[in-house]
Order: structure tokens, then sequence, then C-alpha cells
């Protein structure tokens, strides 16, 4: 909740039960209430928290004016009657706050900015027009001088992108959509176009791929600019037509078609009873001996997905690839060490994260988060660390793979959570909990619970800095962990060694 929507909020309340009663004060108080109201819609934009206010400063107002003229019975009616509204208002932003990104825990400060670039030689798969190119987006976080740069939001362009996201939502998830109307009023802890940190350092390179097809690509930003602070430079990469909406470098909005068919074939395959079958078969006891059996049934009925995963791995490389002359990057290129490359991803794109390390030899570690394998993985294996982390409800759902990697892979079930609390989202309150997209458990404590593994996971195989993951998983036994029979320790050694 802003100050200027507890002000009005506070302010409305106190004109209910004082000044409304007042023959002095009720024109002046009605007066106040109502050029706070005008500020807040002024500063802010109008969001849905703040409906009810609206409507009982609406209520309040034609009291007034029926009492003028001698309904008092009307008057005290609708008095009454704007007093819920309130209320609701009130628990409204309860139940969906304008909350709060966590503290990065790093030593270093995080600059922002938005990237683009355009593959020439890169037919757009998405649309028919033999002449089009892919256009890739993305967001970028990393180390910056002090002081630099200008308070970055957590969605840019005064609520345009938020809408862009909100009209992608209704039409798949009706519910969703007005979640998003107040997201650009979300702070974050990073600075907009902040000068790269000097002194010829150079960091860990990280690269994030988003959920499909609902989830926004910069929908991680809290564990992104965690990382940043961190040491190292992590992208947030938009995939064409399978986000809602990205942004430009230059800030302007690219909202993606609703009604392209190739999405709505990959929707289809995701909402159709068949996949959820084979969902329930994975979270069962006899998972990990069935799992090669549900994985190739599941490349059977979801051929398009599994396309999917293949354009999204090619995304990352041709973003490697490019990525000094992407517009907007500035000298970020330059501190960025691709040598030393992660690749992370939430649902499918942590599918992608584990497809790319396994028949990819750029990325050195990679983590899932809470992504089936889709894509063919057969005669593949993991040959980097890489570390799974899943939902209670989609607990184990990879051990069959994990189990069969050639070096330390493991995976960490997170109690009391579902799907979306994998992202920024976990921290958006009760409506999410009542949609049934986060789990039980306390948002923040959730929040927390997977961002230091993370943290720590990649600060031990990039930046040989094992510390923090040591001393996790000395906490074992207090966390659901699996690990594969290898030495968990012999990269780390090595890494020290050197």
């Amino acid at each position: 909740m802003t100050a200027l929507a507890v002000f009005v909020y506070l302010f409305a309340l106190i004109y209910w039960l004082v000044l409304a009663g007042m023959d002095r004060l009720r024109l002046l108080g009605l007066g106040g209430l109502l050029f706070l109201v005008a500020a807040q819609i002024a500063i802010e934009a109008p969001y849905p928290q703040m409906f009810p206010a609206y409507g009982a400063a609406f209520f309040l107002t034609l009291g007034v004016i029926v009492r003028r003229f001698g309904g008092r019975r009307g008057w005290l009616a609708l008095r009454l009657g704007s007093l819920p509204l309130l209320l609701v208002g009130l628990w409204a932003f309860h139940a969906m706050p304008v909350f709060r990104l966590a503290q990065p825990s790093g030593p270093y400060p995080v600059g922002t900015r938005l990237i683009e670039l355009r593959l020439e030689d890169y037919p757009e798969p998405f649309t028919a027009d033999p002449n089009d190119v892919r256009t890739l987006y993305a967001q970028v976080w990393y180390p910056a001088e002090p002081g630099t740069g200008a308070p970055a939001p957590y969605w840019f362009n005064d609520g345009a992108f938020a809408d862009a996201v909100a009209a992608f939502q209704s039409r798949w998830q009706p519910m969703w959509g007005w979640l998003y109307w107040h997201m650009d009023l979300i702070p974050t802890h990073a600075r907009l176009n902040a000068e790269p940190l000097g002194g010829n350092a150079d960091f860990p390179l990280v690269i994030f791929s988003h959920g499909h097809p609902v989830d926004p690509y910069n929908s991680n930003t809290s564990l992104l600019q965690d990382l940043a602070s961190q040491g190292f430079v992590t992208i947030a990469l938009a995939h064409p037509y399978e986000t809602p909406a990205a942004l430009a470098s230059t800030g302007e909005v690219v909202a993606y078609d609703i009604n392209n068919p190739m999405l709505e074939a990959r929707i289809r395959e995701l909402q159709s009873e068949a996949y959820y079958a084979q969902a329930d078969r994975f979270r069962s006891i006899e998972q990990v001996r069935s799992g090669w059996d549900i994985h190739t049934h599941i490349q059977e009925i979801m051929p398009a997905l599994s396309d999917s995963v293949e354009i999204w791995q090619t995304d990352i490389d041709a973003l490697l690839d490019n990525l000094a002359s992407a517009d907007g990057l500035g000298g970020v290129a330059a501190i960025a060490d691709t040598d030393r490359l992660g690749v992370i991803g939430f649902s499918l794109g942590g599918a992608t994260a584990t497809r790319y390390c396994s028949v990819n030899a750029r990325c050195k570690v990679g983590v899932n988060l809470d992504g089936y394998v889709f894509g063919d993985m057969r005669g593949r294996r993991l040959n980097v660390p890489f570390l799974f982390m899943n939902s209670e409800t989609n607990a184990g759902m990879n051990d069959f793979y994990m189990l069969e990697s050639n070096l330390e892979a493991y995976r960490i079930n997170i109690p009391a959570s579902r799907h979306i609390n994998f992202t920024d989202f976990t921290l958006a309150g009760p409506y999410m909990r009542i949609l049934g997209a986060i789990g039980p458990g306390d948002g923040e404590t959730i929040h927390r619970d997977i961002r230091r593994p993370v943290v720590g996971f990649l600060k031990a195989y990039l930046r040989c800095e094992p510390k923090a993951w040591l001393a996790y998983l000395e906490e074992g036994s207090d966390v659901d962990m699996l690990t594969n029979d290898n030495d968990a320790g012999e990269n780390l050694a090595s890494c020290n060694a050197s």
C-alpha cells in the first residue's frame, strides 16, 4: 500500500467517523477527501485496490448533496453505504498489496538497462511473413557505480506495460488480469542506466528464461537484482510471442499477439487433460522408475512446447553471439564474462535451462525453477553442476533425469509452495493464494528459501565462492533435498585449488 493510498483511506475513515457528522466541517472535509482522491489518480493512476475509495467518495459526495436538499435519511443511508466500500478497499490492499521486493544481499549497487537485438539472419518462427526477423528484448541487471542512474520502477512506461500484460492474462486467465494494474508502483533496488562498475572488473553472466506463456519475462526481478548485488551480470530474456509483452531499449512497450495460432497451440497443450494425467503420474511414488516412460509420452502429446524449448535455446545462443551489439547495453558488455555462463529459468524456462546445459558447452552451471524437462532428453545428460528446485505440488518430478547427471546435481523441494511461488508474485498477497497460484506458506519465507540456495549455488560454481553453498549443504537435515551419487565437492575443491 503506497503512502498516498494510506492517506486517502485514513482520511476517508476520519471523515466518515468524525467530520461527516459536524455541520461546520462536513463540506470542508469532503473537499479535502476529493482533493486527495484526485491527487492519487493524477500521481499514481487508478488501480483496483483504490476503486472502493473512489466509490466511497462518490457516495459521500452524493450524500452531502442529498442532505443539502433536506434528505437526511438519504444522507445517512449513503454515508452508511460508504463504510463497507472503505472496509473492502482495505481488505483489497491486504489481498493484493503493493508489495516490496527483498533487499539485495550483496555488497554491490545494482544497475539495470533495457536492451534489444534484431537478428537479421533469424526468421521469426511465429509469423507467416517470410521477411519478418526475430527481435529479442531483455532486461539486464549488473554491478554499478554508486550514485549513478535514476530509481528503476518494477514495470516501466507509466502503466502501459502493465496494461499489455493484463490484456494478455485476461485472454487466458480472466481472474488474473486486474492483478497487474498497480505493478508500476512497486519500487526496486536498482538504478536505471547506472554506470557499470569500473576498475577492469568482470562478472559471471547469468541468463534467465521465463515461464510460458503468461509469465512476464521480468517477474523474477528480485532474484536477478540480488544476483547482480552479489557480483553477477544477469539478463532476463523475453522469448518473443511466448510472453505477454516486452520493453524495447527505448522503453516502448512491445505487446505480442494474444491470438497467435502457434501460441494457441501451445496453450491448448498445457491445458489438455492428457497433460494433467501425466503430471499426476510424475507426482507419484513410482515417478523415478517410470519417469522416462512419462517423458516419452509427454513429448508425443506436447510437440509444440518441445519445439518452444528448441526455439528458446536458439534465442540464448543468438543473444550470446551478438551481445556486444545489443542496443542499450552500453558498457555492460565489457564487464560480462561469457566464459562463466550460468543458465537458469522458471517453468518452461527451467526446462530450457536444463536442455541447454545438457547440449551446449557454453553453459557452466544451471538452475531449473519448478520446470518439467520438456524437450527430448533421452541420451542427453548434464555435464555441469545443476540445481533443480521444485514446489511441493511438483516435488521430485525431474528426479528420473537428475539422478543420471554426470556431475553433481541437486533437487530441493520447497514446502508449502506452488508453481508461482518461484516468481516475484510469491509476495503478491492472499489473492494469489485464493486463485491457487501460490501455496499456503508465507510468501516472504518461501521467497527467501528459494533465493538463498540459488545465490549460494551460483556463487560456488561461477565465482569460486563456495562458503554459502557448503553451509547450506551442511543444513541438509532440515531441507528436503536429494543429490545424485557423484562427489558433490569435486568441482568446488578444484575451484579452491586454482
